[in-house]
């Protein structure tokens, strides 16, 4: 039951419309298909409900389209005030390393500073240092 086309290729069944075969003749009323009605205005009763949320559809996309404008003018919005922190941030960084250095400074200073036993300690040396001075005053004017 193979043929072969014009190309030689294997043909299983023979093409309906092709060379040599004629058209299939029309005519008759072919099948009647009693529920075919019901279900066409059917269809056409769901083609309207469609249409109908279709058109719901896309009065929303319009308003969604306004609200992305204005959701766009807020982002810039926020945009710039992120722009202007980022901006002070970098300012009080400045000012933190100011800050660092003046306190480094004062952090060496307090370190030289004599301790308070020191400052005892030194006190009391001189105080022994300044009898000791005044008793040899004393007895070298012979004052007893």
């Amino acid at each position: 039951m193979s043929e072969r086309d014009e190309h030689g290729s294997k043909r299983v069944l023979p093409f309906i419309g092709g060379p040599g075969v004629p058209p299939i003749a029309g005519g008759g009323g072919g099948p009647h298909d009693p529920g075919m009605d019901a279900r066409v205005t059917r269809l056409e009763d769901q083609y309207g409900r469609i249409e109908t949320l279709l058109r719901a559809i896309d009065g929303r996309m319009g308003q969604l389209d306004g609200r992305m404008g204005q959701l766009d003018d807020r982002v810039g919005r926020i945009e710039d005030r992120v722009g202007r922190i980022d901006d002070r941030v970098e300012q009080l960084g400045d000012r933190v390393r100011h800050i660092e250095i003046d306190v480094a400074e004062l952090k060496g200073r307090i370190v030289n500073l004599p301790t308070t036993w020191a400052m005892i300690t030194t006190m009391i040396g001189g105080q022994i240092a300044l009898a000791g001075i005044l008793l040899a005053a004393f007895r070298f004017a012979g004052v007893h």
